[in-house]
């Protein structure tokens, strides 16, 4: 469930489409749950001209022709509101991760308002980090954080977390994670910070 306060709505859909917000097993959500977002209507088109790609995009949904989107998001009042990508898959340590699993995972502790996850990689290209920049919408220390995060995820997937008092927007009006990342680097070259 989703506890946001400085949500930025995508809107609603047009007369001749509609929104499903869906979980893995294309069972419709309720409002405030977080799922892939699921386009029907006359407005979907036929496919991709690569039609290997249309397998797992383009389905039938309620009788009609839907495209899964890929995107992540929940329904409030009517409006959709767009936290991030479904494919955000990394490999790290050997695991394949979502990173939107481990955001997911913050979102559901009570006092956490906001949250990205994000990678580093190394000199190679290969995932080094997991990084979890989280606003809390009261004081919240790192440990705190961390004892509640190891009671859902399993170790590995356990990121560092780097608490921030505001999250920076972007140009799409979507998080900023690279301006996150700079900070972070910034940051562990004025101090030592894990």
């Amino acid at each position: 469930e989703v506890k946001q306060n400085e949500e930025i709505s995508i809107g609603k859909p047009k007369q001749d489409v509609c929104i499903y917000v869906v979980d893995e097993d294309l069972n419709e959500l309720n409002e405030n749950e977080i799922g892939e977002f699921l386009i029907s209507g006359k407005s979907v088109g036929k496919g991709y001209l690569n039609p290997s790609l249309n397998k797992n995009r383009f389905i039938k949904f309620k009788n009609e022709k839907a495209y899964c989107t890929g995107d992540l998001g929940y329904k409030k009042d009517g409006k959709f509101y767009y936290i991030g990508r479904k494919d955000k898959q990394i490999k790290y340590n050997g695991y394949r991760i979502e990173l939107s699993e481990i955001e997911k995972a913050f979102y559901n502790i009570e006092y956490v308002e906001k949250v990205i996850v994000a990678t580093t990689k190394n000199d190679e290209g290969k995932v080094n980090k997991i990084i979890a920049f989280v606003k809390g919408n009261c004081e919240i220390s790192k440990q705190e954080l961390k004892k509640e995060i190891s009671q859902t995820l399993p170790e590995y997937m356990i990121p560092r977390i780097k608490i921030v008092k505001t999250m920076p927007i972007n140009e799409n009006g979507k998080i900023d994670e690279k301006s996150l990342l700079e900070e972070l680097n910034e940051g562990k070259n004025n101090r030592n910070d894990n």
